[in-house]
């Protein structure tokens, strides 16, 4: 009974024998508390007391043994685990290595062996050059010549597809015209009266809108296209003459040179829309495009053809100023990806859309002066700068440069993040 005692309780033979002890000291309370010897079972239940709580303390004590030995056990198999696994991945890294390693010998030898067979066969064709055949070799020389002039039929018809495609007037061009000679009439006629009207609240609309309506009103629909004809002109006569320079490989320097070139021969068709849109103040005249250049030339000479085309080329250079800032965005973050280049694209169209404004807006005022009285007179350069919209353009810059540089900090700080994910990774691994 006691051997069964001991293998069913798991403290040591002492604390067993006190835990048989208390058994016992509890049956002698509970029969001297039966036969009513209440003295005596008192003076046990003392000792009972303490027996009690030294048995708990040793329970506790081995039960928490237990426990360190439990959790000794699982992190000793854990730790073996994990020694494994990095084994493992150790191995697997030797393997991939050594793979690699094999495959460059193999392509190197490859390689070798076919510079080897390629430099032979070049040795047997140079002994033998002689001893063929003329025939074969204008056959040769034939087949290669049509395949060249199919090629280059084939990209030449291509190439007049997509130049017939750019000569179709675009639809924005035709729906922003109005827009165009309503703003036109707006910077070079001061109307002190619409201004006063809308400094006074009367006029809800832009302004834009309101000299559109007007016009509408006064002269019909016809009034808001007058030279939009002329304006058509200009763009396919960029079309056509950027034509020839499409093909050609040549570098981004002389591209962006003929591009200015031509800009510079068609400005006089870009004068000739803008003086016919604001040709005459009250009432609106009409006013053709071989009428326009002939006074032009008679008013202010062969070089009022090109009044105007500084400012007109500073904002044109923009797009340049952008594609170097994106090939700098490109150069320092190579994994850029399609959703943020299209972000900091948007900022820099944006970005331009308010720093050249000022530029043309001068610009098409200088267009339009001259000494002819039926077009504004001409201004000095300086008054001509002051009158602008210096401070909302400042306020629009600054508010467009505050969003670029948040969305570029967005950028940089989900690339960052990246890297540390990759860095973290590749430690790992």
């Amino acid at each position: 009974m006691e051997e069964f005692e001991a293998q069913s309780y798991p403290g040591s033979n002492r604390g067993l024998r006190k835990s048989t002890e208390l058994r016992d000291l509890e049956k002698k309370y509970h029969i001297l508390g039966k036969l009513g010897c209440y003295q005596e079972a008192c003076s046990l239940k003392g000792r009972i007391q303490s027996l009690t709580a030294r048995d708990g303390a040793r329970s506790a004590k081995e039960a928490t043994r237990q426990q360190n030995l439990r959790m000794k056990l699982m992190m000793e198999r854990h730790g073996k685990e994990i020694r494994g696994a990095v084994t493992k991945i150790e191995k697997d890294r030797l393997q991939r290595q050594l793979h690699r390693e094999n495959e460059e010998k193999a392509l190197a030898e490859r390689s070798a062996n076919m510079k080897r067979c390629l430099r032979r066969r070049q040795d047997t064709e140079d002994r033998h050059v002689f001893f063929r055949k003329p025939v074969d070799r204008a056959a040769k020389e034939k087949d290669r010549f049509v395949a060249l002039s199919f090629m280059t039929r084939h990209d030449d018809s291509s190439s007049l597809k997509q130049l017939f495609k750019d000569l179709v007037p675009s639809p924005t061009l035709l729906l922003t015209y109005p827009m165009f000679m309503a703003n036109a009439r707006l910077l070079v006629y001061k109307d002190p009266q619409l201004l006063a009207l809308r400094k006074a609240e009367k006029i809800r609309m832009p302004l834009v809108l309101h000299k559109m309506k007007d016009i509408k009103h006064v002269y019909g629909v016809g009034a808001l296209f007058r030279g939009v004809d002329v304006n058509i002109l200009h763009s396919c006569a960029k079309v056509i003459l950027k034509y020839p320079a499409t093909g050609l490989e040549v570098s981004s320097r002389k591209k962006t040179a003929y591009r200015y070139a031509v800009e510079f021969v068609t400005y006089p068709l870009l004068l000739a829309t803008a003086r016919i849109a604001v040709y005459g103040q009250d009432p609106i005249l009409d006013c053709g495009l071989q009428q326009c250049f002939k006074e032009t030339v008679k008013y202010d000479g062969v070089g009022g053809l090109w009044s105007g085309v500084i400012p007109y080329m500073i904002s044109l250079s923009y797009e340049e100023f952008s594609q170097w800032v994106m090939s700098l965005l490109r150069s320092r973050h190579p994994k850029l990806d399609k959703t943020d280049e299209l972000v900091l694209r948007a900022c820099l169209v944006g970005h331009g859309a308010v720093l050249t404004t000022p530029f043309l807006s001068m610009s098409t005022i200088l267009r339009c002066q001259s000494e002819n009285p039926n077009l504004p007179d001409p201004q000095p350069l300086m008054d001509v700068v002051s009158n602008l919209p210096w401070k909302s353009t400042m306020i629009q810059l600054t508010l467009i440069s505050a969003l670029c540089a948040l969305n570029y900090a967005l950028i940089e700080d989900k690339h960052a993040e990246d890297d540390d994910d990759d860095e973290q990774d590749h430690r790992r691994q």
